[in-house]
């Protein structure tokens, strides 16, 4: 798959939106995000600004979702990698995951698939 830099910086954002969703990331959460910073040459300033708004600002994923919707099943499975990374999927990640499928055009049936896939990952 051939996404661009502002494609995949944008699943970076996604991915502070959703580890963030609980008020918190985790450090395992942390090190999943760290490493597609890290690929995508995202500095520490930029990558700490991100996390800290994920954090205090529950409406910042959505402005997060316009580019990712050009593949949304695989964006979808990144933003779950880095939700199951502490081993377990919290309901203020579900709920930012729900809202995120919605509105890249995801049923519920795919993305409850794709949940309990992610799931068995960290099993």
């Amino acid at each position: 798959m051939s996404m661009t830099p502002t494609q995949r910086v944008e699943i970076l954002r996604a991915c502070c939106c959703v580890a963030g969703a609980d008020g918190e990331i985790t450090a395992d959460e942390l090190a999943h995000v760290r490493t597609l910073a890290a690929a995508e040459g995202v500095g520490e300033a930029s990558l700490t600004a991100m996390i800290e708004r994920s954090e205090r600002d529950p409406e910042f994923y959505k402005q997060q979702f316009n580019i990712l919707r050009e593949e949304p099943l695989f964006c979808l499975d990144v933003l779950l990698k880095v939700c199951v990374a502490n081993g377990e999927l919290k309901e203020t990640e579900l709920k930012v995951l729900k809202g995120l499928a919605k509105q890249l055009g995801i049923s519920n049936e795919d993305l409850e698939e794709r949940v309990k896939n992610a799931s068995k990952d960290t099993d």
